[in-house]
């Protein structure tokens, strides 16, 4: 039996969220979820060279109140392919279609910043 030691510190590392992967045509997009099932939703999205474990003194504040969605934009982390601001937005849309059902409040650091800046833009919350 093998064991992914990088998915065994993604679970680690997240408070025990719960891994997903985004199959696109390009990359396959890691994002874990957990928290509050019927709370408002925040989706966290790291700065550029970081992960979704950039987040782990968030995550664990604010999962007891809120429904959590790490992500790791393309590139980075456990996600594949090449980093593309365009991919980027896109797959986090595609996320937030597949995820979120309820009032959505997006945190973005640095590029994850302007990712979600743009997100709003095109699809305003």
């Amino acid at each position: 039996m093998s064991c992914d030691p990088s998915a065994a510190l993604a679970t680690a590392s997240t408070g025990g969220l719960r891994s997903h992967a985004l199959e696109r045509s390009d990359a396959v997009i890691r994002y874990w979820t957990g928290g509050v099932t019927d709370a408002p939703t925040v989706v966290l999205l790291h700065g550029a060279t970081l992960d979704h474990r950039s987040w782990q003194p968030q995550i664990e504040a604010l999962r007891d109140d809120f429904r959590i969605v790490a992500t790791d934009l393309r590139g980075h982390g456990a996600s594949t392919g090449v980093v593309s601001f365009e991919a980027a937005v896109e797959d986090i849309l595609s996320i937030l279609e597949r995820e979120v059902t309820s009032t959505i409040v997006l945190v973005g650091l640095s590029l994850g910043g302007n990712v979600a800046q743009e997100v709003v833009r095109r699809r305003p919350i």
